[in-house]
């Protein structure tokens, strides 16, 4: 099924042979750069074009350029497909229209995306082919060049024997916050991957931003060695107009690149403003109106917190886990009365996210939790517990109940149809004896298999002595609710950082969402 693609959108990639084609009023070059994780070239052997027409996996033929992602380099994360105007053949320079496709082995079309054009632009980043885990993706770029193939290429990585071409008006194909191109509808039922895929786009946009200037950065150093490297002109008129060049050389790139990375941003930050009303109440902001709604609003992933950059600008990017959780989450505070919005958050969330409303339990020594184990009653297994004495018998019943079901979800072959409990342990590991710590390895590693939500708070215990405890606290994700918080992402490992969701400060709103919640 041919799959049509819009500026920045990602799709999955069956097939492993596959031919990029173009076409366009404008005669046309095509071509193909094998890439790191930064967009940035491996090595002047992954440049394919027509006067190095092939490297491993990728080879530029008469009917396109043929890519073959099985023999691509293993330590490649992608391949650009790149078009740029044949200057020997086109009186205009730039393109009139211009559409690009993916064709598998047997001439199927298996994408297709229709480049939205600016003035002025003689070459332009088609596709990125990316390696995600042991698959391949396809992501429909759009990002145009004024300065031609040469310009594309050495903001790539790629060093040319020619001078560049002059710095030119750079176009970003992403459209701008005022942009008519539509926004893809929301699939409800993929509402965690679309939110990953706006991540996504955006560690991808903030990487090709740090490779410009990384690229900008080490083009100004040589050009201002080679400036002052003839003792004869270092400090002539001619050798400071040399300076001069370099340094504007440099500005006009890492402005231009900073423009690209804002243009990518205001359509992200458009995108999420779009599609946040009609996300899963779980995924959504509390400013949604979905959190009033008594209807049933399943969803396969909740909201953890946001990810930016300040110096980046305004862009917050939603951070959020699939459900349900494979792993335990472990909020990191030493004063669970501080982190006590981001659990309140996380278990509100969780509780929204199935239907019918799972059954909620928790321990709670100090009291952290009141402001909604108190409102939730009717949800709640049994009474907070609240002395450590009664801990060790309590985890005993919960673990028992958690096995049975674990054992009739095997015997039936097939996981419950509705979420299992949200459980939470608070001011962990204070009042929990050995033999507890053993029941909540056990409650980690069935919790899955019975849909539970395991969220432990409490101090990180990674290196702890004990090595059940470290042994747990490894096990678990981690989420970090004080000082200078920081994530990297996994698709070019770039740090972010890291606010957590809280409950809102309007305690009449957050009243109505809980009296929703009971009552369902």
């Amino acid at each position: 099924m041919t799959q049509r693609l819009v500026p920045g959108q990602n799709a999955p990639l069956r097939a492993r042979r596959l031919r990029f084609v173009a076409s366009s009023d404008a005669p046309l070059d095509v071509s193909g750069l094998v890439v790191g994780p930064n967009l940035e070239s491996l090595s002047a052997d992954g440049f394919v074009f027509y006067n190095k027409p092939h490297t491993p996996g990728v080879a530029l033929q008469a009917d396109g350029l043929q890519i073959d992602l099985a023999a691509v380099t293993p330590d490649a994360a992608g391949v650009l497909c790149i078009v740029s105007v044949d200057p020997a053949a086109s009186r205009a320079g730039t393109f009139g229209r211009l559409s690009a496709g993916l064709v598998d082995e047997n001439n199927t079309a298996v994408a297709e995306f229709d480049v939205p054009l600016s003035n002025g632009i003689s070459a332009v980043l088609c596709f990125e082919l990316y390696r995600k885990g042991h698959e391949w993706k396809v992501r429909a770029n759009g990002q145009g060049y004024a300065g031609g193939l040469a310009q594309l290429i050495t903001t790539h990585g790629v060093e040319v024997d020619d001078q560049p071409a002059p710095a030119a008006t750079h176009s970003v194909m992403r459209p701008p916050s005022t942009s008519t191109i539509p926004i893809e509808p929301l699939d409800r039922n993929h509402a965690f991957e679309r939110m990953w895929m706006i991540f996504e786009d955006a560690a991808r946009s903030a990487a090709s931003l740090q490779s410009s200037r990384d690229y900008a950065e080490k083009r100004l150093d040589d050009e201002l060695s080679a400036a002052v490297a003839d003792p004869a002109t270092r400090n002539s008129p001619a050798g400071n107009a040399l300076r001069a060049t370099a340094q504007q050389r440099y500005d006009e790139l890492v402005a231009k690149a900073t423009a690209s990375h804002n243009n990518d941003s205001d359509h992200l930050i458009r995108e999420l403003v779009t599609i946040d009303p009609a996300l899963p109440r779980s995924l959504a902001s509390w400013n949604s109106a979905a959190w009033l709604t008594n209807t049933p609003d399943p969803s396969d992933g909740i909201r953890l917190g946001e990810v930016g950059v300040s110096e980046r600008g305004p862009l917050r990017i939603p951070f959020c886990v699939r459900l349900p959780l494979l792993r335990p989450l472990w909020i990191d505070t030493e004063s669970p009365s501080a982190a006590s919005g981001v659990v309140s958050s996380i278990v509100l969330r969780l509780l929204s996210a199935s239907s019918p409303t799972p059954s909620f339990a928790a321990v709670d020594l100090t009291g952290s939790l009141d402001a909604i184990t108190g409102p939730l009653g009717r949800l709640m297994l049994g009474p907070v517990v609240r002395n450590h004495a009664d801990i060790s018998t309590w985890l005993e019943s919960i673990t028992n109940e958690v096995e049975l079901e674990e054992m009739a979800a095997s015997d039936r072959g097939a996981p419950p149809e509705g979420a299992g409990p949200v459980i939470v342990l608070s001011d962990f590991p204070h009042g929990y004896q050995a033999a507890d710590i053993e029941r909540i390895i056990r409650l980690a590693a069935i919790g899955p298999a019975v849909r539970l939500s395991l969220i432990i708070v409490g101090s990180n215990e990674s290196q702890s002595s004990d090595g059940g405890l470290s042994t747990l606290s490894r096990h678990c994700q981690h989420l970090p609710t004080v000082g200078d918080l920081k994530i990297f992402d996994p698709w070019t490992d770039n740090e972010w950082e890291f606010t957590p969701d809280a409950v809102p400060n309007d305690t009449d709103r957050l009243a109505k969402v809980m009296g929703v919640l009971a009552r369902r």
